[in-house]
């Protein structure tokens, strides 16, 4: 196996873990109340690709506002979406 399918392999396997963590916390979401996720493989493929975002960004420094304000509005616009409230 080449160094760039083994490399791709390993990023699959990790993004495939995050993606089960977080549909496990939003499953348990659902199940107490506390969410209303309507499609959990979806929602947690799309948190974790933005967590990556952010990440690469974070690795790079280009990012240009601090990364706790970054990271709080972006989980903000994912549970609470962008609609009137």
């Amino acid at each position: 196996m080449s160094d760039g399918k083994r490399l791709l392999a390993v990023f699959l396997f990790f993004f495939d873990r995050q993606k089960a963590i977080i549909a496990g916390i939003l499953e348990f979401g659902n199940r107490t109340g506390e969410l209303q996720v309507r499609n959990v493989e979806l929602t947690a493929h799309l948190m974790v690709v933005s967590l990556q975002s952010i990440e690469y960004r974070w690795i790079f420094d280009a990012l240009d506002v601090p990364l706790s304000v970054y990271v709080d509005h972006m989980l903000d616009v994912i549970i609470n979406g962008i609609k009137k409230r």
